[in-house]
């Protein structure tokens, strides 16, 4: 029976061996495949990211050296390994070893971009296990600005299992236009996090800036296949030519819980028609827009307040489609198994503005929480939802079905909005622009189609419509108008 030794160990990459500076063969410990042999590598819990390993053992004859065998498994350690980071330096030379080894890195302190010396910026790309703030505090990871020539579409672009009481302030993230041949560029997942596949909560996020240029997915967590709960989102600025964008998430494939979006919207100038507006939290997009999600389902006790959603083509023709308060495409569902439930958890958007530019060619489904998709339990006051070339625009959603919410002018002196208005060129709805209804009520509003078919409650039905109540609405149409 062949007879070998322990020639080499490593894990992820890394020979231990050599770290232990490892000189002993160990020949004199033969393996026949009986017998066991043990080793040790204590550094390893200090010293190596991640809490799952690929372990490479490489096993040599000792008659004859020419015979080698290989052996792999996966090694989960029985208690995670967590590295500390205290500062922007700490970050750098920790994540320059294992920013791609999915590591647990715990936050001792705020990591701050500014205190890097000249022309050094804080290490990106990284990919982690987890990334939470020690003993229950919450630090910050702040002021960075992303160059726009750099190759990086995040600052964290995989997270597998947690993120957890962490705030991230101050940060500009842009992506260049052209690549380094002049060619117009396109990216994916672009955001501080490109792609959550665990749980996020208990995070801020504020005085954000994003431009995902013409990318695909962009937003504070681009990519969401993970678990998103009591974040916290404030003064943030997302736009992308391309699909799918929102302030939190671009595209989310499961339920997001629990958010607060808020801005300082402003009136920047009135006109005789109309005013204008500006917020510090406003996202932009063509298509799949929406104040926190561009495509996906969000519930539970979500408000809304000062932001304003635009849809814009950027001069391409295109028609720009699915622009919401909360979601662009997708639903607000019921937040709970019972009516009290739902009830108490409801979510709510005030004092924003939902539009497209007047410049744009054609819009579709414009809605002030969602553009389309369904609402359950959704309270809006002082709402201006507005498309002078759109279709199907509604005061909560542009299409589908809107349960037991309402809509209303609220005489809150706070909000900037001093009436709610909704306005298209046809099929313009209180509630919805098409789409049925159930329990819902529009009051103290303003409802005009420019060009057909507007509606206290819905601009045009796909199906009927029942115990629901338009008082003291104002409705306006050339043509349909009821």
């Amino acid at each position: 029976q062949s007879k070998y030794f322990i020639a080499s160990v490593s894990a992820e990459g890394l020979n231990l061996n050599e770290k232990m500076n490892e000189t002993i063969t160990y020949k004199d410990q033969p393996i026949t495949g009986t017998n066991r042999v043990i080793r040790t590598y204590p550094f390893v819990l200090d010293e190596m990211g991640g809490d799952v390993y690929c372990i490479n053992v490489v096993l040599q004859g000792i008659e004859d050296s020419g015979k080698q065998v290989t052996l792999s498994a996966v090694a989960k350690p029985s208690v995670p390994i967590n590295m500390t980071i205290k500062n922007a330096q700490e970050w750098n030379a920790v994540m320059e070893k294992y920013g791609d080894s999915f590591g647990n890195f715990v936050l001792t302190g705020d990591i701050d971009a500014k205190t890097l010396p000249a022309g050094t910026e804080l290490i990106d790309d990284v990919r982690i296990n987890s990334l939470s703030s020690m003993g229950g505090q919450t630090f910050a990871i702040k002021n960075i600005t992303h160059r726009a020539d750099s190759r990086s579409n995040a600052l964290i672009s995989n997270c597998l299992s947690r993120i957890e009481n962490v705030n991230f302030e101050n940060i500009s993230w842009k992506v260049p236009g052209k690549d380094q041949d002049g060619r117009l560029s396109s990216y994916e997942n672009i955001g501080l996090v490109g792609l959550n596949q665990g749980t996020i909560e208990n995070v801020s996020f504020s005085n954000i800036e994003i431009d995902g240029g013409k990318g695909t997915r962009t937003g504070c967590i681009a990519y969401n296949t993970g678990n998103l709960t009591d974040i916290k989102l404030k003064d943030i600025k997302v736009s992308s030519e391309g699909s799918y964008t929102g302030g939190l998430t671009g595209y989310t494939q499961l339920e997001v819980n629990r958010i607060t979006a808020e801005g300082d919207l402003k009136a920047s100038q009135s006109g005789q028609d109309s005013t204008e507006y500006e917020s510090t939290y406003e996202i932009t997009g063509r298509l799949y827009v929406g104040g926190i999600i561009g495509s996906g389902r969000v519930c539970d006790s979500v408000r809304v307040s000062g932001i304003r959603v635009m849809g814009d083509d950027f001069g391409t023709g295109e028609t720009v489609s699915q622009i919401g308060g909360m979601v662009g495409n997708g639903n607000v569902p019921q937040a709970g198994d019972s009516p009290t439930e739902n009830e108490e958890k409801y979510s709510s958007i005030v004092n924003s503005v939902i539009e497209t530019k007047d410049t744009i060619a054609k819009a579709e489904y414009i809605g002030g929480a969602a553009g389309n998709g369904s609402v359950y339990h959704v309270k809006a006051e002082n709402l201006v939802v507005r498309s002078q070339k759109g279709t199907k625009v509604g005061g909560l959603n542009g299409q589908a079905y809107s349960y037991k919410s309402s809509l209303t002018t609220s005489d809150n002196g706070e909000y900037e909005i001093k009436q709610s208005e909704i306005t298209g060129e046809e099929f313009v709805g209180g509630v919805s622009g098409r789409g049925y209804t159930s329990s819902v009520t529009v009051s103290r509003t303003r409802i005009q189609a420019l060009k057909a078919y507007a509606g206290g409650i819905t601009g045009v039905n796909y199906s009927s419509n029942s115990s629901d109540l338009a008082d003291s609405v104002w409705v306006k149409a050339p043509q349909g108008a009821g």
